[in-house]
């Protein structure tokens, strides 16, 4: 395993030849507003092709869209995965092909991560499983036809 610390929160992980981008922030400035005390140690364009991303909360620091415009997803060999609360998903919808949704079948206490509005961009494609305790359903983008 090898860990190359790019800055504050962006790592790149090579697990066994597996490249994996923790929340990638290339700006000058974290947040839009505090001056990073040392500039990246790898520039964006230098990164090697990569196999995932993570993105680990919205926060500012930690995610810049700005950035993440800049990669590719082209260039990815495999299907880019979002995991995160509503304001990666709202973020992250517009550069979405395809969703997949798990539908949990119960009120969960202290839950603070909401969906938000996708249905007017996105059609229901097939139900995956449906079980008594969850059903997984796949949406895709309507501009992708089929």
């Amino acid at each position: 395993m090898q860990i190359t610390y790019i800055g504050h929160a962006t790592l790149l992980l090579e697990i066994a030849g597996v490249r994996v981008l923790t929340d990638p922030n290339f700006e000058p400035k974290l947040g839009r507003f505090l001056p990073r005390v040392t500039a990246p140690g790898l520039e964006i364009d230098a990164l090697p092709k990569l196999d995932a991303l993570l993105l680990t909360h919205a926060h500012a620091d930690h995610l810049s869209f700005k950035s993440l415009d800049k990669l590719d997803p082209a260039e990815f060999p495999n299907d880019i995965f979002i995991c995160g609360g509503a304001q990666i998903y709202e973020q992250a919808l517009p550069r979405c092909s395809d969703l997949y949704l798990t539908l949990i079948k119960r009120e969960v206490e202290g839950g603070d991560a909401f969906f938000p509005p996708f249905e007017d961009k996105f059609k229901l494609v097939e139900e995956l499983r449906d079980t008594p305790e969850f059903k997984i359903l796949h949406y895709r983008h309507k501009s992708l036809g089929k």
